[in-house]
C-alpha cells in the first residue's frame, strides 16, 4: 500500500510515506532477532524506482551512510541504477539525485558535504583524509564509472540525447580525483574518453554543449600533475592532431555563451598547455594551428569576461615564444614567424582603451628584441600605448577600486623600451623609424598625463617610470617636449613659488619616521597634479644629520631634477632657450639648494665656458630674479653646499655678476652678521665633538662660511667694523684647536706604518705627488655631481681684494681643483666630445646624440659621461663606508697608538701595529688628515686676508 501511493503522488506530497520508510528500516519492530523489513522495503524500492527516481534516489541517499544493509545493497547494484538514472534518464534533478547517492555511498562525511557545497559539481575534491574503507569503496564506484565511458559515447550524440545528460556523470569522476592514484587508473581509459570527445562533442556547431564542457573539465583536472596522461595524448599521433580541433562561439553579448565558455576555454586551453609543456613537437605543432590565432584574436582581447581563460592563452603565448637551448633553426624560425604573425595580429585587431590588459600581457612576451619592438611601432604600437594609458592614468585617479599601479608599470616599461630602441635606430639613421616615430599623433597628450604621475601620492616605481619615458620622449623629440611640456612644468613651480607655503604632501613623501600606507581611497590627490616641490620648512633635518633621510630625499627629487636639467641642456642644444626655461632651471634650484644638487651650477658653468653658445643666456640668466633667489638661499641657509667643488665654481664665476642685486647695504650686513655669528657658535662647539667624526661634520660648516665670507669681501670689500675683534680671536682659536689635531693625526698615521721613517718620507712623497695629481686633475674632481665629501679646499683671493678703492671687486679664484675650471671649454672641443650633444646616464649601449640638424650646436654642452657617473657612485659609497666606520676608527686609532707606545719598549711596534690596525683605520686616518690639512689652509687664508 506505501509503495502504491508513492507511485501515484507527486514528489512534496510522497515525503511522508518515505518517513514512514525510513522509520520501519531504522526503528526496530517485532520480538528481539526478529528480522527488519530493510531487505523487503530494498526489493520493493528497486520496483518502483522508475516510476520516481528522483524520490527513491534520495531517500536512498538519506539511507545509505546510517543503515549498512541500505548501503550494501545499491553498492552491489550499481549496474541496475548507475546508468540509467546517472546518463541515460531524461530529467536532469534525476542525473543530479543518482550523482549524489553515488557519493553517499563513500563512508566520509567530509566526501558528502563537500560535494553537496559545490554547486557546479565541477572541483575534484582534494586533500580529503579518508579511512581505508572509504577510499576502498571510492576507487569501487570510479573505476565502475570508468568503465562506462565506452557507453557515455552513445550519451554524446546530440540529435537523439541533447547536450546535457553527461554533465553529472563527468562531474562525479572529476570529484573523485581526490590523488593521483585515481588520475593514474584514467590512464587505461583514455581511448574510450577521446572517441567521446571527437567527434561528436568537438565538431558539431553548437554554441552551448554542457557535455563537452564536463568531459573537458575531467579530461583537464585528470591530466593536471599527471604527467603520464598528459603523455598518452602527445604520443597518440590522432588525438594530437585534432585535439586542436574543437568548435567554440565567441558571441559576447549573448549571456549564456559567455557564461559557457568563462568555464569550458580555462579547461580546454588549460589541457592544450599541459601537452604543449609535455611536448615541444606538439608545442610547434599547435603554435601554426589557425583556431589559437583564432583564439589570440576572438577570445584574448576579453579579459575582464574570460580572466581564466586569457590567462591560458597567455601561458600557451609564452611556450610559444620559449626558446630552449637544443632548439633547432627550423624551430627558432618557427618562433620568429609566430612573434611576426602574432604582433602584427595584435596591433591591428586590440582596442587600447578597452583591451589594455591583453595587451600589456601580449607586449611583456612578445616584445624582446630590437626586431620585435621596431615591428610593434611600425603597426601603431604608440598610438595603443597611449590608449591604454589614457585608460589606465584615468582609473587610478578615480576608480577608488582598481588597483592598476603594477599594469601601469609594465605598461610605461614597455613602452620606455620601444622608444629606447627607436631612438637607437634614429641614431643610426633608419629612414622607416622616423616615419613610425612621428606618426605617433598625441605623444604630447600622453607625456602631459605622465608629469601629472610626478607627485608624492605616486608610489616611486610610477614616478621613476614616468621620468624615464619623459626623458626618452625628450630625446626622441626635444622641440615638441620643450615647447608643450616645459610650460606646464614652469606653470607648477611658478604657482610653488608664489604661493611660498608647503604643499599637502602624499604618503610616498620621504620622512625621518616610518609612514604606514593608508588605503588607496585616502591617498589618492584630489586631481592629477605636477607636485615635485620641495620647501625649506618641509625639510626635517640638514644635509649630513641623517644619512638614510639625505639618501631618500635624493632618492624622490634627484631624477625629477636630471630631467629638468636634461631639458634646459636640449633647449640649449636646440637654440630655443628662454627666459621661461632659465626661470624654471632656476626655481628648481633654489628647491634644490637644501640638497645641496650641483645640476644647476654644472649646467650654467658648462654653458659659460663654451665658446659655441650665445651668450644672450648667460645675460637673462643674470637678469633671472630666482637666480638672486638661489644665490641669496645659499649664502644664508646653506653655505655648507659652498664645499662643493662645482657649487663653489658657479659662485666664482656668477656671483660677481649679480653682487649688486644681492649684497645691498643692509642684506651685506646682515649676511656678515649671520655668518660670523655662526663662525663663533661653532667654535664654542668644538669642546662637545669627541669623535673626529663629529669634528668633520662641525669643520664642513666652518669651511662653508669662510667661503661665503671672502666670496661676499671679493666682490664688496672689507670695510672697518665689518668683522670685530673677538671674531678675529675666534679664527685664531679656531685655527690653533685644528692644527693640534691635525698634529695628533699625523703622529697617529706615523704610528700606524711599520717603519715610521721610512713611512713619513714615503707619505710626504705622496703628498707632493697627491698635490700634483689634484692639481692636474681638479676639472674631472669638479665634475661630478653629488660628490658629499669634506674637501674643505681653501681659496686664494686676489691681492687686489683688500683694496678698499678699487674701483672693481676682485675676483674669487678657487685654489687648486678648480682653478683649472676654464679647461672645459677645451673639453667642448675636444673630438670625442663633438661626437654627441648630450650623453645621458644609461646603462645601454645606445648613442644619444641630440643633433637636430645642427652639428655646431649639438655639441655646445655636454652631461656628464658615464664613467663619471660610475666614478661619482664608487665615491659616494665609499664615502658612507668611511663616514660609519669614522666614530669607531677613531677609537681605534687611539687605542693603536697607545698599544704602539707599549710594543715599542718590547721590541714589537712595527709587527703589532700593522697587524692590528684595520684597513679601515688607515683609510679613515688619511681622509682626517686630508680635510684638517684644508681647514687649516681655509682659516690661514681668510686670516691673511683679513690682516692685509
Amino acid at each position: 500500500m506505501l509503495f502504491a501511493s508513492i507511485i501515484k503522488l507527486s514528489y512534496d506530497d510522497s515525503q511522508p510515506f518515505f518517513k514512514l520508510l525510513s522509520m520501519l528500516v531504522e526503528v526496530p519492530v517485532g520480538p528481539p532477532g526478529h528480522p527488519h523489513f530493510t531487505a523487503l522495503v530494498m526489493k520493493k524500492i528497486g520496483e518502483v524506482v522508475d516510476y520516481c527516481p528522483q524520490q527513491c534516489l534520495d531517500w536512498l541517499a538519506m539511507q545509505v551512510p546510517r543503515n549498512k544493509a541500505a548501503h550494501g545493497w545499491v553498492l552491489s547494484n550499481m549496474d541496475m541504477w548507475v546508468e540509467r538514472f546517472l546518463m541515460a534518464h531524461q530529467n536532469q534533478r534525476v542525473h543530479m539525485a543518482a550523482a549524489y547517492l553515488l557519493v553517499c555511498l563513500v563512508p566520509s562525511s567530509n566526501f558528502r558535504q563537500s560535494f553537496r557545497a559545490v554547486r557546479s559539481l565541477v572541483s575534484p575534491q582534494k586533500g580529503v583524509a579518508m579511512s581505508q574503507e572509504a577510499t576502498m569503496v571510492l576507487h569501487q564506484i570510479y573505476m565502475y564509472l570508468l568503465s562506462l565511458l565506452s557507453k557515455a559515447r552513445i550519451y554524446a550524440d546530440v540529435n537523439h540525447h541533447g547536450t546535457m545528460k553527461l554533465m553529472s556523470y563527468f562531474a562525479v569522476m572529476t570529484y573523485c580525483l581526490v590523488s593521483r592514484a585515481e588520475k593514474l587508473m584514467f590512464g587505461h581509459y583514455m581511448l574510450e574518453l577521446w572517441q567521446t570527445f571527437q567527434p561528436k562533442l568537438s565538431e558539431p556547431p553548437i554554441a552551448v554543449n554542457h557535455n563537452k564542457q564536463a568531459l573537458l573539465i575531467f579530461w583537464y583536472q585528470a591530466c593536471q600533475d599527471c604527467p603520464e596522461n598528459v603523455r598518452l595524448i602527445t604520443d597518440d599521433q590522432r588525438i594530437a592532431k585534432n585535439i586542436g580541433f574543437n568548435y567554440i562561439l565567441a558571441d559576447h553579448d549573448d549571456q549564456d555563451v559567455v557564461l559557457f565558455n568563462r568555464v569550458m576555454l580555462p579547461a580546454y586551453y588549460g589541457l592544450l598547455r599541459l601537452c604543449c609543456e609535455q611536448s615541444c613537437s606538439f608545442t610547434r605543432y599547435l603554435a601554426t594551428h589557425q583556431n589559437m590565432q583564432w583564439a589570440f584574436k576572438n577570445i584574448s582581447p576579453y579579459a575582464t569576461r574570460y580572466a581564466n581563460a586569457v590567462a591560458e592563452l597567455i601561458r600557451l603565448m609564452q611556450i610559444f615564444v620559449t626558446r630552449h637551448a637544443d632548439s633547432s633553426e627550423q624551430e627558432l624560425q618557427e618562433i620568429n614567424k609566430f612573434k611576426k604573425d602574432t604582433i602584427q595580429l595584435y596591433m591591428s585587431s586590440l582596442d587600447g582603451r578597452s583591451c589594455w590588459a591583453t595587451l600589456i600581457s601580449v607586449c611583456r612576451i612578445l616584445l624582446e628584441t630590437s626586431e620585435d619592438r621596431m615591428l610593434a611601432m611600425y603597426h601603431g604600437a604608440l598610438g595603443l600605448f597611449s590608449e591604454a594609458f589614457s585608460m589606465l592614468h584615468t582609473m587610478y585617479h578615480e576608480a577608488t577600486a582598481c588597483h592598476v599601479i603594477g599594469d601601469i608599470v609594465d605598461l610605461l616599461s614597455t613602452t620606455l623600451e620601444v622608444l629606447r630602441c627607436a631612438k637607437f635606430l634614429l641614431d643610426k639613421k633608419v629612414p622607416e623609424v622616423k616615419q613610425a616615430v612621428y606618426s605617433w599623433k598625441d605623444r604630447m597628450e600622453f607625456g602631459r598625463r605622465l608629469l601629472y604621475l610626478l607627485n608624492s601620492f605616486t608610489p616611486r616605481e610610477i614616478r621613476q617610470v614616468s621620468l624615464d619615458v619623459l626623458r626618452e620622449m625628450l630625446l626622441l623629440f626635444p622641440n615638441e617636449s620643450i615647447q608643450t611640456l616645459a610650460p606646464i612644468i614652469l606653470h607648477a613651480h611658478q604657482q610653488f613659488q608664489d604661493n611660498n607655503w608647503p604643499v599637502q604632501t602624499g604618503p610616498y613623501f620621504p620622512s625621518r619616521t616610518p609612514k604606514s600606507i593608508p588605503p588607496k581611497a585616502n591617498i589618492r590627490p584630489q586631481r592629477p597634479m605636477l607636485q615635485m616641490f620641495l620647501h625649506v620648512n618641509q625639510v626635517e633635518s640638514g644635509k649630513g644629520i641623517d644619512e638614510t633621510y639625505d639618501q631618500a630625499l635624493a632618492e624622490f627629487f634627484f631624477p625629477y631634477h636630471k630631467y629638468i636639467d636634461l631639458l634646459c641642456r636640449m633647449a640649449v642644444n636646440q637654440g630655443i632657450i628662454t627666459e621661461n626655461i632659465i626661470n624654471l632651471s632656476c626655481m628648481v634650484a633654489v628647491e634644490g639648494v637644501p640638497l645641496h644638487s650641483v645640476l644647476f651650477a654644472k649646467l650654467w658653468s658648462d654653458v659659460y665656458h663654451s665658446e659655441q653658445i650665445d651668450k644672450k643666456c648667460i645675460e637673462m640668466l643674470c637678469r633671472s630674479n630666482y637666480l638672486i633667489d638661489y644665490i641669496d638661499v645659499v649664502l644664508m641657509d646653506e653655505r655648507p653646499s659652498l664645499n662643493n667643488p662645482i657649487i663653489y665654481q658657479f659662485f666664482c664665476t656668477f656671483f660677481p655678476k649679480v653682487s649688486r642685486q644681492v649684497l645691498t647695504e643692509q642684506n651685506k650686513k646682515n649676511l656678515v652678521e649671520c655668518i660670523t655669528s655662526s663662525l663663533m657658535a661653532l667654535q664654542e662647539r668644538l669642546a662637545a665633538c669627541t669623535t673626529m667624526f663629529e669634528l668633520s661634520k662641525l669643520a664642513n660648516a666652518l669651511c662653508g662660511d669662510m667661503r661665503a665670507l671672502m666670496l661676499i669681501f671679493s666682490v664688496a670689500p672689507l670695510q672697518e667694523g665689518d668683522l670685530n675683534q673677538e671674531f678675529i680671536d675666534t679664527l685664531h682659536q679656531l685655527l690653533d684647536h685644528f692644527k693640534k689635531v691635525q698634529t695628533k693625526t699625523r703622529v697617529l698615521a706615523q704610528s700606524a706604518s711599520p717603519s715610521p721613517d721610512v713611512e713619513e718620507e714615503a707619505a710626504d712623497k705622496r703628498t707632493a705627488a697627491s698635490d700634483e695629481s689634484e692639481l692636474s686633475s681638479g676639472e674631472e674632481k669638479s665634475q661630478k655631481l653629488l660628490s658629499e665629501k669634506n674637501d674643505f679646499l681653501p681659496v686664494t683671493l686676489s691681492p687686489h681684494a683688500s683694496k678698499a678703492g678699487s674701483s672693481q671687486a676682485a675676483k674669487v679664484e678657487p685654489h687648486s681643483p678648480t682653478d683649472v675650471e676654464p679647461s672645459l671649454a677645451e673639453k667642448i672641443h675636444d673630438s670625442k666630445m663633438a661626437a654627441s650633444a648630450l650623453r645621458e646616464p644609461s646603462s645601454r649601449e645606445e648613442p644619444s646624440s641630440l643633433a637636430a640638424g645642427d652639428n655646431t650646436q649639438a655639441c655646445s654642452i655636454t652631461d656628464l659621461d658615464e664613467e663619471e657617473e660610475d666614478e661619482e657612485e664608487e665615491d659616494e659609497e665609499e664615502e658612507e663606508k668611511e663616514d660609519e666606520g669614522e666614530e669607531s676608527a677613531d677609537r681605534v686609532g687611539s687605542s693603536e697608538e697607545s698599544k704602539a707606545v707599549s710594543d715599542k719598549d718590547d721590541g714589537k711596534a712595527c709587527t703589532t701595529d700593522t697587524e692590528a690596525l684595520s684597513a679601515k683605520g688607515k683609510q679613515s686616518i688619511q681622509k682626517s688628515m686630508k680635510w684638517l690639512d684644508s681647514v687649516v689652509k681655509n682659516i690661514e687664508t681668510l686670516l691673511s686676508f683679513i690682516q692685509k
